[in-house]
């Protein structure tokens, strides 16, 4: 785990942005204990800044759109999701200790 906070940055109103709240969480492999990734670690400003966006988001442009558009963009969602089944398998069998057969019916889930 030797990757550079500036490296890490949390998505907050579809911009990357440093966590006001420096430093770094380590995610834990479930069955070996041993870290294989990092995240930001963000704190109550970071949150408060996420809730805004949040909250922006839906009394604007997401909030008007039709749910049948929203349906849609949610369905294309799935299947970005499904078109890279085969990347985020292992990461979710890592990171919650599970068999890949399993990981992958959580992730086509």
């Amino acid at each position: 785990m030797n990757q550079l906070l500036s490296d890490i940055a949390a998505n907050v109103d579809a911009v990357q942005k440093i966590p006001i709240v420096t430093g770094l969480l380590e995610v834990v492999c479930r069955t070996t204990g041993m870290g294989f990734a990092a995240i930001a670690r963000g704190g109550a400003q970071d949150i408060a800044a996420a809730v805004r966006a949040a909250e922006q988001a839906r009394d604007g442009a997401w909030g008007r759109t039709a749910p049948a558009e929203k349906g849609r963009l949610l369905a294309r969602l799935g299947r970005a999701i499904a078109d890279h089944l085969d990347e985020l398998t292992p990461l979710q069998a890592t990171d919650c200790g599970k068999p890949m057969k399993h990981a992958r019916a959580d992730v086509v889930a």
